[in-house]
């Protein structure tokens, strides 16, 4: 059983976040940080990390595996294309309620933790690294990667949202 984390601090449950997000989609188990998915910035980051890994595991399989470059991009695009209306309005409430720098910060973070990621599944063998990507459309296919199914997320955005 995963432990859990519990966080009041807005910045560091951000971060958590997106490290928390980055090692679930590598399948690794990590203590799940509880984060209030009713505050609209944190769902928005939750939003934000989502796409921003999905891209990210789009590019490391076309780049690994070119193989499976086009059943992982298909399976990006239907994700982003069914999360569109999602990933506008979070957009528009990090614009709204967070300063360039924090923006910025996320950004950063984000990148840094996939980077090292990315280190450690380069550490794999190669026949792993190949299910991995093989496998990646299915996992971004899958109920926990639709953020529409998290009705307390997504209120919390419409509540937010222009």
């Amino acid at each position: 059983m995963m432990g859990q984390v519990f966080v009041t601090d807005r910045v560091t449950a951000m971060r958590l976040l997106l490290i928390a997000s980055f090692l679930l989609l590598a399948g690794q188990a990590v203590a799940q940080p509880v984060l209030d998915e009713s505050d609209p910035l944190i769902a928005s980051v939750i939003v934000y990390s989502a796409s921003y890994s999905i891209e990210r595991w789009e590019g490391y399989c076309a780049s690994e595996f070119p193989s499976t470059a086009g059943a992982v991009k298909a399976a990006r695009e239907t994700w982003m294309d069914r999360h569109l209306d999602l990933l506008t309005k979070a957009g528009n409430i990090l614009k709204s309620q967070l300063s360039h720098d924090e923006r910025v910060q996320i950004g950063v973070q984000a990148r840094l933790t996939n980077d090292e990621l990315e280190k450690k599944l380069n550490a794999a063998p190669m026949g792993s690294r190949k299910d991995w990507c093989d496998q990646s459309p299915q996992r971004i296919n899958a109920p926990e990667m639709n953020l529409l199914r998290r009705a307390v997320l997504v209120n919390a955005i419409e509540s937010l949202a222009p």
